[in-house]
C-alpha cells in the first residue's frame, strides 16, 4: 500500500501547486508592498478552496539523495473534488493512476497490467486525503515560513525576483519528503514554481 499512499500525497501536492498557478483571481489588487506570511497562507488557502475542477499537464522532479541524482517526469493530471483524480505519466516507464474517490486502479501499459485497490480512511496519507477532499489548511498541516536565501538556491528560484518563496514543512512526519518549496505571486497569491 505505500506505493499508494506516496502517489495520493505527491498527487495532492502537485494538485495544490499546479491548481494555484492556473487560475485567476478576479478583482486582485495592486501590492507594493511584501504582504505578511499570514496573507500569503490564506491568500493561498482561499484561491485553493475555490478549485473544484482541473485539468493540467505536470513536471515531478525527484531528489534521490542516495543515489546523488535526480529523476524527472512528466504527464497530464487532472482532479475534480472531492477525491476523483486521473495522473497519466508521459515519460517512462508510463504509469496512469485513476480514482473515483473509492477506487483506486494503477495501470501498467508497458507490462499489460491494471491494479485496483480500495480507498478508504486510514490507508492512504491523511494529508493525501485532506487536501483531495478539498479540506486541506496549510497552517494545520505545515509549518509555513519564508526561504533563506539557501533554501532558495537549492529549490532552483531565479534571485531577485518578485515572488514569496515559501517553505512547507510538514507538521507529521512524513516518509515522502521533507518540505516542500513555493514560489507565489504576490499580488494573486497564485503559486508560480
Amino acid at each position: 500500500m505505500k506505493p499508494f499512499r506516496c502517489l495520493l500525497l505527491v498527487f495532492s501536492l502537485i494538485s495544490l501547486i499546479g491548481a494555484l498557478a492556473l487560475l485567476p483571481v478576479a478583482g486582485s489588487a495592486s501590492v507594493t508592498v511584501a504582504p505578511s506570511l499570514t496573507a500569503v497562507t490564506e491568500g493561498i488557502e482561499s484561491l485553493y478552496r475555490s478549485i473544484t475542477t482541473l485539468r493540467m499537464t505536470f513536471v515531478q522532479e525527484t531528489s534521490l539523495e542516495l543515489l546523488g541524482r535526480a529523476v524527472r517526469k512528466s504527464g497530464e493530471m487532472g482532479f475534480k473534488r472531492p477525491g476523483k483524480f486521473f495522473i497519466h505519466y508521459t515519460t517512462p516507464p508510463l504509469k496512469e493512476y485513476i480514482s473515483n474517490g473509492e477506487k483506486l486502479w494503477v495501470v501498467l501499459p508497458d507490462e499489460a497490467a491494471v491494479y485496483q485497490t480500495a480507498v478508504k480512511k486510514g490507508e492512504i496519507d491523511e494529508q493525501a486525503r485532506i487536501f483531495l477532499d478539498g479540506l486541506g489548511n496549510l497552517k494545520q498541516s505545515f509549518l509555513v515560513s519564508v526561504l533563506t536565501d539557501e533554501q532558495r538556491s537549492a529549490a532552483r528560484f531565479q534571485a531577485g525576483d518578485s515572488q514569496v518563496h515559501l517553505q512547507l514543512i510538514p507538521m507529521a512526519d512524513s516518509p515522502f519528503f521533507i518540505w516542500i518549496a513555493l514560489a507565489v505571486d504576490p499580488k494573486t497569491y497564485m503559486v508560480q514554481e
